[in-house]
Protein backbone atom coordinates (compact mmCIF):
# COMPACT_ATOMS: atom_id res chain seq x y z
CA UNK A 1 0.00 0.00 0.00
CA UNK A 2 1.69 3.40 -1.17
CA UNK A 3 0.09 6.48 -0.22
CA UNK A 4 1.30 9.11 -2.61
CA UNK A 5 2.63 12.48 -1.91
CA UNK A 6 0.38 15.13 -1.57
CA UNK A 7 2.25 17.75 -3.67
CA UNK A 8 2.22 15.51 -6.61
CA UNK A 9 -1.78 15.36 -7.20
CA UNK A 10 -3.89 16.25 -8.61
CA UNK A 11 -5.60 13.06 -8.55
CA UNK A 12 -7.54 11.63 -11.13
CA UNK A 13 -8.46 8.53 -8.86
CA UNK A 14 -8.76 7.84 -4.70
CA UNK A 15 -7.20 4.73 -5.09
CA UNK A 16 -5.83 2.39 -7.55
CA UNK A 17 -5.16 -1.37 -7.63
CA UNK A 18 -2.30 -2.40 -9.57
CA UNK A 19 -1.63 -6.15 -10.18
CA UNK A 20 1.93 -7.30 -11.13
CA UNK A 21 1.72 -10.62 -13.15
CA UNK A 22 4.37 -13.08 -11.84
CA UNK A 23 6.48 -12.39 -14.97
CA UNK A 24 7.01 -8.99 -14.33
CA UNK A 25 7.46 -8.88 -10.77
CA UNK A 26 11.40 -9.27 -10.73
CA UNK A 27 11.89 -6.37 -13.15
CA UNK A 28 12.98 -2.78 -11.15
CA UNK A 29 10.01 -0.94 -11.87
CA UNK A 30 7.93 -3.58 -9.45
CA UNK A 31 10.90 -5.25 -7.41
CA UNK A 32 12.43 -2.04 -5.93
CA UNK A 33 10.80 1.21 -3.92
CA UNK A 34 12.04 3.45 -6.43
CA UNK A 35 10.04 1.77 -9.17
CA UNK A 36 7.12 1.38 -6.97
CA UNK A 37 6.86 5.14 -6.43
CA UNK A 38 7.54 5.58 -10.28
CA UNK A 39 4.28 3.79 -10.49
CA UNK A 40 2.32 5.40 -7.61
CA UNK A 41 3.34 8.88 -9.68
CA UNK A 42 2.18 7.33 -13.32
CA UNK A 43 -0.68 6.35 -11.96
CA UNK A 44 -2.48 9.76 -10.92
CA UNK A 45 -4.03 7.83 -7.80
CA UNK A 46 -3.52 9.25 -4.21
CA UNK A 47 -3.62 5.85 -2.66
CA UNK A 48 -2.39 2.48 -4.86
CA UNK A 49 -2.43 -1.54 -3.67
CA UNK A 50 0.10 -2.94 -5.62
CA UNK A 51 0.22 -6.59 -5.71
CA UNK A 52 2.69 -8.95 -6.36
CA UNK A 53 1.27 -12.28 -7.82
CA UNK A 54 3.76 -15.58 -7.86
CA UNK A 55 3.28 -18.92 -9.54
CA UNK A 56 -0.21 -19.45 -7.41
CA UNK A 57 -2.08 -16.74 -8.24
CA UNK A 58 -4.15 -15.86 -10.73
CA UNK A 59 -4.99 -12.02 -12.19
CA UNK A 60 -8.46 -12.91 -12.65
CA UNK A 61 -8.15 -14.36 -9.32
CA UNK A 62 -7.07 -11.08 -8.00
CA UNK A 63 -9.03 -8.98 -9.55
CA UNK A 64 -12.20 -11.14 -7.80
CA UNK A 65 -10.56 -11.28 -4.43
CA UNK A 66 -9.84 -7.17 -4.58
CA UNK A 67 -13.14 -6.21 -5.70
CA UNK A 68 -14.99 -5.94 -1.93
CA UNK A 69 -11.94 -4.06 -0.73
CA UNK A 70 -11.91 -1.42 -3.28
CA UNK A 71 -15.80 -1.14 -3.29
CA UNK A 72 -15.19 -0.22 1.00
CA UNK A 73 -12.00 1.84 0.27
CA UNK A 74 -14.61 3.69 -2.54
CA UNK A 75 -17.06 4.08 0.15
CA UNK A 76 -14.50 5.79 2.85
CA UNK A 77 -13.63 8.01 0.10
CA UNK A 78 -17.07 9.09 -0.31
CA UNK A 79 -17.64 9.51 2.91
CA UNK A 80 -13.90 11.54 3.41
CA UNK A 81 -12.32 9.16 5.79
CA UNK A 82 -10.02 6.85 5.46
CA UNK A 83 -10.81 3.05 6.49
Amino acid sequence: LLDAKEDSGPFSYYCGVFIVPKTRAHEWLFSSEGGQWQVVESSKAARLIMVLLDTSHSSADMRNFFLPFICKIKYSANSASFR
